[in-house]
């Protein structure tokens, strides 16, 4: 009897000790082979390619739509400008250099005699200047999304990168439109502010545009206000200045100037 006990003890206590080592000893997983790596890492290098271009492609299209959102904002505060100096579209004064050529002097806000001079068309590429020298205050949308620019120190202005924006001003806003006219002399005599109202076709006539592509749509705000992206390859033909530097170009120098029709 008591040999009968033991023996059932003896095998309760094996059978314990069978289902607590089944309950405390680690299960054996298999790791992966190599084959299922090199599969795993195909399939994710397919995948990032399909997805890549999708990406890139979209946010090119946000860069577009803030590029656009900046000019219709620079457009308003050129606007605002010309409400300000009897409807004229921002030109700096003028100075003439030693061979009687017309400069343009942007007088800086930190200095009282001092200023940066530019041939007289190139202040289409620093018309944020003008409004600088006027009182306004440096803005972000001067610039195409991510452009860089060198940062400047001085006055109550302690970091000044705006001196030259991405965005080009049409140069017929800077002469009346008998200089842009087919075989015209270009004399300095039509060199002037011309007022946003003279405008004959405000919603085909570009006002300020983004000259980083040629050939693909590019943002333009149009001198009605609007701003949108135009393949600038597809406008309408444009004048040639007399001057070795300046050939002319696409929506800078307008066939009849304000007058005329970029598109």
């Amino acid at each position: 009897m008591v040999g009968c006990v033991w023996g059932l003890e003896n095998g309760v206590m094996r059978q314990w000790r069978h289902i607590a080592g089944d309950r405390t000893s680690p299960p054996h997983r298999r790791g992966f082979t190599l084959i299922e790596l090199i599969v795993v890492i195909s399939i994710l290098a397919i995948l990032i390619a399909i997805v890549a271009p999708a990406l890139h492609s979209a946010r090119g299209a946000a860069l577009r739509v803030k590029s656009i959102s900046n000019l219709r904002q620079d457009v308003g505060d050129i606007f605002s400008y010309a409400a300000a100096h009897d409807g004229k579209a921002p030109r700096a004064p003028l100075i003439a250099n030693n061979v009687g050529l017309p400069m343009a002097l942007f007088s800086m806000p930190w200095r009282k005699g001092g200023g940066i001079m530019l041939q007289y068309f190139c202040q289409t590429h620093a018309w944020n200047m003008v409004l600088l020298s006027s009182g306004y205050k440096p803005s972000e949308a001067w610039f195409r999304p991510l452009a860089h620019y060198e940062t400047y120190a001085g006055g109550d202005l302690r970091s000044l990168g705006y001196v030259l924006t991405t965005y080009v001003m049409s140069a017929v806003y800077l002469a009346g439109p008998a200089y842009w006219r087919e075989g015209s002399l270009q004399r300095e005599v039509s060199l002037r502010a011309v007022r946003l109202g003279e405008t004959a076709y405000p919603s085909a006539k570009a006002l300020l545009f983004d000259r980083a592509s040629a050939t693909a749509a590019t943002p333009i705000g149009f001198a009605d206000g609007h701003a949108e992206s135009r393949n600038i390859a597809k406008s309408r033909p444009y004048v040639a200045l007399r001057s070795e530097y300046n050939k002319g170009m696409p929506l800078w120098t307008t066939r009849d100037g304000v007058l005329g029709m970029d598109f």
